[in-house]
């Protein structure tokens, strides 16, 4: 609806070829594909381990994993958007390019 790529965007392209073990082509399409399999690690540790300090530690690490993506997210934006290639690319047939691209009432079409 945006044409924004959300953080996750290419996790799936990321996993695919992950598992056909082509390494730097899932890094290519999201690095986050690294840090999810010890993401899901740490959430069946917390699940089967109920110890006083473990989830505290959990809660920090799920913290530090929404930082890490929300960071990562941001810089992907800001290097490889929107002249970037496949998973950041942008549809022009979105609805705030729709907005952007109207004319004012006066007829003008700069903001």
């Amino acid at each position: 609806m945006t044409g924004y790529p959300c953080p996750g965007c290419g996790l799936t392209s990321a996993g695919v070829e992950l598992l056909k073990g082509n390494f730097v082509s899932a890094w290519n399409f999201n690095a986050m594909i690294y840090l999810l399999p010890l993401a899901v690690a740490v959430f069946l540790l917390d699940k089967k381990f109920i110890r006083p300090k473990f989830p505290r530690f959990a809660l920090y690490f799920y913290l530090s994993c929404a930082a890490i993506m929300v960071i990562y997210f941001i810089v992907r934006l800001w290097l490889y958007f929107p002249d970037g290639v496949h998973p950041m690319n942008i549809s022009p047939d979105t609805l705030p390019e729709k907005i952007m691209s109207r004319p004012f009432p006066d007829g003008s079409k700069t903001r």
